[in-house]
């Protein structure tokens, strides 16, 4: 993880692009073939992208980005260890609303994307309510299928604005600005 933080954002957000890419194929290929073996894999990869996403992320707020990791963290282990699925996706979703925060805050980043992701996050609040989700959880999984590829497809094409980066990480969060103000 420490070598990560020494390359240059662009090839941080494109290495993102790539692991999410990654992890796009193995869980498609989980759902049709080696269910199991590659399930576990799938989580590792999505582990990998969380863990990317704080790096990329953190010079807009590090608690927030901390935040964003310690919900999709807990909402790949309660799915995986505890086979407490719905509750892994609202985990998921909290994890979505606090990235798409983080990049709608972002200057390196479009803003769309990031409302984007965040109304995927909200849609998969809705597992917290079976009677709801269980009607709609194809649309939820559709829009969260779309913005997480649009995400995806961004990083990897576009990457971030260097510029703008380097100018958000060398200024503090307004999140500190705020904790540390008299």
């Amino acid at each position: 993880m420490h070598r990560l933080n020494r390359l240059p954002s662009p090839l941080k957000a494109r290495a993102i692009g790539v692991v999410y890419l990654l992890y796009f194929v193995v869980a498609l290929l989980s759902l049709v073939v080696f269910k199991q073996a590659l399930e576990w894999v799938s989580v590792a990869i999505y582990v990998a992208v969380t863990l990317l996403f704080y790096i990329l992320l953190r010079p807009v707020s590090h608690g927030l980005a901390l935040l964003a990791t310690a919900f999709s963290l807990v909402g790949q282990a309660l799915a995986v260890f505890f086979h407490a699925i719905a509750a892994g996706l609202v985990c998921d979703g909290l994890f979505l609303i606090v990235l798409g925060f983080l990049i709608v805050r972002s200057t390196f980043l479009p803003r769309p994307l990031g409302i984007l992701i965040v109304l995927a996050g909200l849609a998969w609040l809705t597992f917290a309510v079976p009677s709801l989700s269980g009607r709609i959880h194809t649309y939820v999984e559709a829009l969260g299928f779309v913005a997480e590829v649009a995400l995806m497809i961004w990083l990897l094409v576009a990457g971030v604005d260097l510029a703008r980066w380097r100018q958000q990480q060398r200024a503090p969060s307004a999140a500190s600005k705020i904790s540390t103000s008299p």
